[in-house]
């Protein structure tokens, strides 16, 4: 049974509701966290952590069940009964069955499943305005989420993620965007077709390429842009520079032949806040 009559700071200690890892409930959780199928069948994901539970459910995410053990019950009841309140079943679990589900090796004594997924790029495309960043084999998933945290603070349109892109909705990538893709437009491209579409349609697509001949501020990085990132083993794909209006590098006079990925995003999205503030046209 779910835990309705659960109250935080009462004089009786709530019984454990569930305190065996084998429980079908934390199975499922399990399963959700570990299983990319699993997350796709289901359209859901799992998340853990008071911050990441506090986003979501700031963000309008639902969160049909929370685990958490009693030392979270002291620690976070108001979150608790917000999530109560805003329609999640609550479960009371011993520390094992807890860490039986968590994806994280100490958890933090929260757990939810989050009612998230990838979307597919739209079929009818998008008007080219604004920016977006193009994923173009980005494999690592903290990279991943690290560059949709950043995407999100620089106020970007969105975020596209190219074929051989982590996936979106996995567990470390959720973490390492620190909630942004609960707020942040995203959507997952199957194949380079849309790319060559949105180029069709007026979008300037900038790739960044340690071989580049200009740097980020001979360029406009602004209004109707695509930066396309690549992966730091083999750069952007041969279709998507292909597909580019100019090839981009980072100067690095101190001699470092290349910068971690999320590291070259920050670089450029806030040369993109930059010429945005200063009215920047080349």
């Amino acid at each position: 049974m779910g835990a309705s009559g659960w109250r935080s700071g009462g004089s009786e200690q709530p019984a454990v509701q569930i305190s065996s890892p084998r429980n079908r409930w934390i199975k499922w959780a399990r399963e959700l966290g570990s299983k990319k199928s699993a997350r796709r069948d289901e359209g859901l994901t799992l998340i853990e952590g008071r911050h990441l539970l506090a986003e979501a459910l700031s963000a309008g995410v639902a969160l049909p069940h929370v685990f958490f053990h009693p030392a979270a019950e002291a620690e976070e009841g108001h979150l608790l009964r917000s999530l109560e309140q805003a329609g999640s079943r609550l479960w009371l679990v011993s520390e094992a069955a807890l860490a039986s589900c968590a994806q994280t090796e100490t958890p933090q004594g929260l757990v939810a499943v989050a009612a998230w997924q990838e979307k597919l790029f739209p079929p009818e495309g998008l008007a080219p305005s604004g920016e977006l960043v193009l994923l173009a084999g980005v494999q690592d998933p903290g990279n991943v989420g690290t560059i949709a945290r950043a995407i999100y603070a620089a106020g970007l349109r969105g975020l596209l993620a190219g074929p051989g892109t982590a996936e979106l909705s996995s567990p470390k990538v959720m973490r390492a965007s620190a909630g942004a893709l609960f707020r942040l437009p995203a959507w997952r491209l199957t194949d380079w077709t849309p790319l060559e579409c949105m180029r069709e349609a007026g979008w300037r697509v900038v790739a960044a390429d340690v071989r580049g001949s200009l740097t980020p501020a001979e360029v406009q990085l602004t209004g109707g842009v695509i930066l396309a990132l690549g992966s730091e083993a083999h750069g952007c794909p041969q279709e998507v520079l292909r597909l580019s209006d100019a090839s981009v590098r980072i100067p690095m006079p101190g001699g470092a032949e290349s910068l971690n990925v999320a590291m070259a995003a920050a670089v450029f999205l806030y040369e993109m806040v930059r010429q945005r503030q200063s009215g920047h046209r080349l």
